[in-house]
């Protein structure tokens, strides 16, 4: 909580304002259609990774899931911390503070933020780090259009709830 807190601090110093406003019926469409994108490149990436490197998942997960067998308390509060802490931190410094504080270009904002983000997670493979990278895209071109950052936030959720979910079942 408190590096949430530091996150939300940093990114108001950055952006000079903190777009704190509900989200719309438009923006909701632009997370599905975000959601559908990302499926769609994780898909292709993921063939890609498995017909190459015979791997059915990105080492991120792996590890996930490697910290999520310890105990069925290890299991909740990671699950927990993944699908409503991580979403929140990583959209605050990603896409709030990333986007905001270097470049004037909007495609440098947005491929800085997907490069960092695609850096920061796990990867042993070329597709497999592509799929964060398109991921971080995404969450960024997300928060660009909108302009809120409770958007990116939502997706993420999203994202790493139905990841969760689908560990959690297999």
């Amino acid at each position: 909580m408190i590096l949430a807190l530091a996150a939300t601090a940093l990114m108001r110093h950055c952006t000079g304002n903190y777009q704190s406003e509900n989200l719309q019926h438009h923006d909701w469409q632009i997370i599905g259609m975000a959601y559908l994108t990302i499926l769609i490149f994780e898909g292709g990436f993921q063939f890609i990774n498995q017909l190459l490197y015979h791997q059915n998942q990105t080492q991120n997960n792996a590890a996930i899931k490697n910290l999520m067998a310890g105990s069925p308390l290890s299991l909740w509060l990671m699950a927990l911390s993944a699908v409503f802490l991580t979403p929140i931190v990583e959209e605050l410094v990603f896409r709030g503070v990333l986007t905001n504080l270097f470049f004037q270009q909007e495609w440098l904002k947005v491929g800085l933020s997907g490069i960092v983000f695609g850096s920061l997670h796990s990867s042993s493979t070329l597709p497999s780090f592509l799929i964060y990278v398109t991921m971080g895209l995404v969450l960024a071109i997300v928060y660009r259009l909108t302009r809120k950052i409770r958007a990116a936030i939502a997706l993420h959720f999203v994202i790493n709830g139905l990841a969760i979910t689908i560990m959690l079942l297999h």
